[in-house]
């Protein structure tokens, strides 16, 4: 499949950050669209915004109720509005290449959307009359996603559909819409989940806000990271990992610089997503004296909250990031054996000294 995103940096070397704003109905969206657009700018950021097409669809007279399709018609729909997707994600994403300033993209739904809107067996023949797959639609075109999740779920006062004529879904109909979408992400190195367990509106933008920021490298105040050890295990200030990510045969591949501050609760990170020359040439130049380490990952949400449980050289960790405290009725129901946070030795540039 052909790699569109080959460039990752424009003409005059700065970088390029796509990152995909989605959520359910009535969730805040657009206010976060506007709020990013104008913070990001004024921290010296070219950024571009991709309309949402559904919405564009259906204000222009073609959206079509998926109940009166037969399952070829459906089919043939989504994977028009997908391509749609696509098309325009790439118009932008070429004039960010064309831009002479570092530059971030944010786009209004992205195309993974379309999975929530459909059963498997309507999905798995798209991708096999296409040729696309979940990897390349859902990790290569987005270095970040963001999902806010729905007034319905939480804020229930605050749900309206007076402010969208695309809007239609009744409050349960809207939950169920969320759940779905977060799912349809799942999966995504930097999924981020935006809830509506804070005090008032504008808070739900910032916590959005700094997500962002804290993604593309802006020192921001630290979220709760917490690293449990699962299994009984039987420094530099800045330094360089890549990664290698696959499903099902097809990869990904990221590079991570991380600087380490003198805060302990400033985290100061940048990735970005490289092609797989790029991971390769990086790797030949890399530090024989750290050795390559394979993890076999699990990701799933619960109680709107992103986990990873990954398993390498017989360790077994639970590691989640959240912009609250979690609650440890989930964590307690699990055999975890210590929290190593803060344990360097459990960390990959560690583990990578000892292979």
């Amino acid at each position: 499949m052909e790699d569109k995103y080959q460039f990752k940096q424009n003409k005059t070397g700065k970088p390029i950050y796509r990152i995909c704003v989605t959520g359910g109905p009535c969730a805040g969206k657009t206010t976060s669209l506007i709020t990013l657009k104008e913070r990001l700018t004024e921290r010296g950021f070219k950024v571009f915004t991709v309309p949402e097409i559904p919405t564009i669809t259906m204000l222009g007279g073609g959206m079509i109720i998926m109940k009166g399709l037969t399952n070829e018609k459906a089919c043939r729909f989504q994977t028009l509005l997908m391509k749609e997707v696509m098309n325009l994600e790439d118009y932008f994403y070429e004039l960010a290449v064309l831009n002479d300033e570092p530059a971030v993209i944010l786009m209004d739904r992205g195309v993974m959307d379309a999975r929530a809107y459909m059963d498997e067996n309507r999905w798995q023949t798209i991708l096999d009359e296409t040729g696309w797959n979940p990897v390349y639609l859902r990790d290569k075109r987005y270095d970040a996603v963001i999902h806010l999740i729905t007034a319905a779920d939480g804020a229930e006062a605050f749900y309206t559909l007076e402010n969208n004529a695309a809007r239609y879904e009744d409050v349960p109909t809207a939950i169920k819409v969320d759940q779905a979408l977060q799912n349809a992400w799942r999966g995504h190195p930097h999924q981020v989940i935006i809830d509506n367990n804070v005090p008032g509106f504008d808070k739900k933008i910032e916590k959005t806000v700094q997500s962002v920021e804290r993604y593309i490298g802006i020192p921001v105040t630290s979220s709760y990271y917490r690293k449990f050890l699962v299994q009984e295990y039987t420094e530099k200030n800045q330094f360089e990992k890549l990664r290698k990510r696959g499903q099902n045969g097809a990869f990904s591949y990221v590079h991570t610089i991380r600087q380490k501050t003198d805060n302990k609760d400033l985290r100061c990170e940048v990735k970005s997503s490289i092609t797989a020359r790029e991971y390769i040439n990086l790797y030949e130049r890399r530090n024989n004296a750290y050795q390559p380490i394979k993890k076999e990952r699990i990701t799933f949400l619960y109680d709107k909250i992103s986990y990873i449980l990954e398993k390498f050289d017989g360790i077994i960790l639970l590691r989640y990031v959240s912009d609250i405290e979690v609650s440890y009725n989930f964590v307690q129901c699990t055999k975890l054996s210590k929290e190593v946070t803060e344990d360097e030795s459990f960390s990959t540039f560690h583990q990578a000294q000892q292979k």
